[in-house]
């Protein structure tokens, strides 16, 4: 059957269904939907097969024949896979707000933000982050660039070096873009993230210098994939560097500037 669940809060599956196999019908949504989280039930007193279903991406399991006793477990799920549905609703209409916003003021930068968000969801997969980390790295992703509404189009599509009150635009965009979003309710991690992209383990990055262990770890993810899909893009000053040049520069700067594991991560 095709799935289609975009909007679902919650999926309940049982792994004994008539006309598919349980564990096959979860790798097949864990593919399609790696943020829908997915419970588990089984009558089946198999506790290794509802392991390997927690092993491929399940949030739980519970046995039918024991759900009366873990009702109110179940209802907590279920309650608070609604709560992170409605969360991620809500973020992902304001997310389409900006970006059309974002379009007809730099397509450039629209797009860049849309593909800076593939490729760093992409490197939280990999490292297997949690569903909600990764829902900050996509969300954070997505909006990372917005506060470069405020700069002038001059500035951004400038080909020789910026003097120093063009470079002051481009160092307070990521203070901007989080003002922007201040009364948006947005978690919290998000606007943080969005803030720290480009910021550098050695502590010379912007806005605020800060180093290592003071930047979290989907800031880390954004900052890797910015750079990475800024150097392969085309730009309105330059064209496009082949993936190679990235890697080498990711590489080469990794656990100065980078991440190293998440640098070798999108490298893979």
């Amino acid at each position: 059957a095709q799935l289609a669940l975009e909007q679902y809060a919650l999926l309940l599956l049982d792994l004994n269904l008539p006309d598919s196999r349980g564990l096959e019908t979860l790798y097949k949504v864990h593919d399609l939907y790696p943020d829908l989280p997915v419970i588990v039930l089984t009558g089946l007193e198999d506790e290794s097969l509802a392991y390997e279903a927690m092993d491929k991406g399940a949030e739980n399991f519970f046995f039918k024949t024991e759900i009366t006793a873990h009702t109110n477990m179940l209802l907590r799920y279920i309650y608070s896979s609604v709560k992170r549905a409605k969360e991620r609703i809500n973020a992902q209409s304001l997310v389409d707000t900006l970006s059309t916003f974002n379009a007809k003021q730099d397509i450039y930068t629209a797009i860049h933000q849309k593909r800076v968000a593939e490729l760093a969801i992409e490197i939280a997969r990999k490292l297997k982050l949690s569903r909600d980390e990764r829902n900050i790295v996509r969300t954070g992703a997505l909006l990372h660039d917005n506060g470069k509404n405020s700069i002038p189009g001059t500035i951004l599509s400038k080909p020789g070096k910026l003097n120093d009150i063009e470079h002051m635009y481009i160092v307070k965009h990521p203070e901007e873009g989080a003002d922007n979003l201040k009364d948006s309710r947005l978690d919290p991690r998000i606007i943080q993230a969005i803030i720290e992209h480009h910021e550098r383990l050695d502590g010379s990055g912007y806005p605020f210098g800060l180093k290592a262990g003071q930047i979290s770890r989907p800031g880390r993810i954004i900052a890797v994939a910015d750079v990475a899909e800024a150097i392969i893009s085309h730009r309105p000053y330059r064209e496009a560097f082949a993936p190679e040049v990235a890697y080498k520069y990711l590489l080469e700067n990794k656990g100065k500037l980078f991440d190293s594991k998440i640098a070798e991560t999108c490298v893979e």
